[in-house]
């Protein structure tokens, strides 16, 4: 006769293959702890011989003395590298897997795409203040001609040599006030020759 409190059951497996289903991927590592903080299964196999107690890592002791069945939390090891950690409490409560990763390898995609959109920020505005100025300069240069001429017109001289310098082969508003300076320059010339000065 066997009661059920003397039975029990066992289990051989490889530790190697275990602690490869455990196995730490590019970005985080999973291990499996009992309620004391010892390590059962771990991806380096030293520590699951070694049954390496981890009890003072801040994840466990946050398993140990919280009693919610998982959590995520920030926490900074004893070097101060700041880890997210995660644990899940098995169903009977006495092992709990828990997987933790770098912070900086979580917020890395993100402070790249951060630096790629400060990047792409400063050549669209160096982009947008080339054009604002090339554009500036396409209408203060001939906007100093016409003043420049206006001056000579208000002088009397109709003849001088400014006026030569006009371009009017722009067909904006500039070059309409260009032409109509010109027609006027060449009016006032006429006339000029015709009166008594």
């Amino acid at each position: 006769d066997y009661s059920s409190e003397d039975t029990s059951v066992v289990v051989i497996y490889s530790a190697e293959n275990l602690a490869n289903s455990f196995s730490a991927g590019s970005v985080n590592q999973s291990f499996l702890v009992n309620a004391d903080g010892e390590v059962l299964v771990h991806p380096d196999l030293s520590y699951m011989l070694t049954a390496a107690d981890v009890s003072n890592s801040p994840i466990v002791l946050q398993i140990l003395s919280d009693n919610q069945p998982s959590e995520q939390f920030y926490y900074k090891d004893a070097d101060g590298v700041e880890f997210i950690g995660a644990y899940n409490r098995l169903n009977n409560g006495s092992c709990s897997v828990i997987t933790t990763v770098k912070t900086e390898v979580v917020l890395e995609a993100v402070n790249k795409t951060t630096l790629r959109n400060i990047y792409l920020t400063i050549a669209t505005l160096s982009f947008a203040i080339m054009i604002i100025w090339f554009f500036a300069k396409s209408l203060s240069v001939p906007l100093r001609e016409l003043t420049a001429v206006t001056n000579e017109i208000n002088q009397g001289n109709f003849e001088s040599e400014v006026f030569d310098e006009l371009k009017i082969n722009r067909r904006d508003e500039i070059g309409v006030l260009v032409s109509s300076t010109r027609n006027e320059q060449q009016i006032l010339n006429t006339f000029s020759h015709l009166t008594n000065k």
